[in-house]
């Protein structure tokens, strides 16, 4: 497991990196929101990063562990484990979301000044952003909704609620199915959904000046 956390680390390092590139060569500005959401998305790549490699080199060291937390049985120890790895997975899809939620938002705000944001859903602040902005509802789309699915299970203790729904995005057949838990949040489609918003804040900000 160790050698799958660090090839998950090396991934979102490179993710990571190709976000500040894009802050670096567009001369964005922590002043604006552009620039603080790639700003923002980078320190929640390196909390994560930072969380995954003390998975890797502390906690699945049952000997290091038990100075911190004993546990009896190997099952006791196994079960922290997967809790550990999983709430920092989530803990990443929360903040994540957040910060794409605000980003979208912030957009939506100059290309609609009339509208306030805080009385619509996200849901159709993203399709409005699409149409305005004449991008097809194909990989970013689904990078999206997949994610805010995601986030929404998070709410639910894991499980989907809402109708059913299934999304082929890239090479998955993802699946959402009423009061059912979720299955989408490996850490490869969280890799890929992450490289379509940065591709998707590229269109947008060839488009718009803010």
């Amino acid at each position: 497991m160790k050698q799958d956390v660090v090839a998950i680390i090396i991934q979102f390092e490179k993710i990571r990196l190709d976000y500040k590139e894009i802050y670096f060569k567009n001369n964005l500005s922590d002043k604006k929101f552009d620039g603080q959401f790639i700003n923002h998305v980078d320190k929640t790549i390196i909390f994560l990063n930072l969380n995954l490699q003390n998975f890797a080199d502390n906690i699945l060291n049952k000997q290091i562990f038990d100075r911190i937390l004993p546990t009896d049985s190997i099952n006791d120890y196994n079960s922290v484990l997967q809790n550990y790895y999983t709430q920092t997975k989530s803990s990443f899809i929360y903040n994540f979301v957040s910060i794409v939620e605000n980003y979208f938002r912030n957009i939506y705000n100059v290309i609609f000044p009339n509208n306030k944001t805080r009385q619509i859903t996200i849901s159709k602040i993203l399709k409005d952003i699409f149409n305005y902005f004449g991008i097809a509802e194909s990989d970013e789309w689904n990078a999206l909704s997949i994610l805010l699915k995601i986030r929404n299970t998070i709410h639910n203790n894991g499980y989907y609620c809402s109708k059913n729904e299934v999304i082929n995005y890239k090479r998955y057949i993802i699946t959402f199915i009423n009061g059912q838990p979720h299955t989408a949040a490996h850490f490869e489609i969280l890799a890929d959904i992450l490289v379509d918003i940065k591709n998707l804040f590229l269109i947008i900000h060839s488009k718009i000046k803010i």
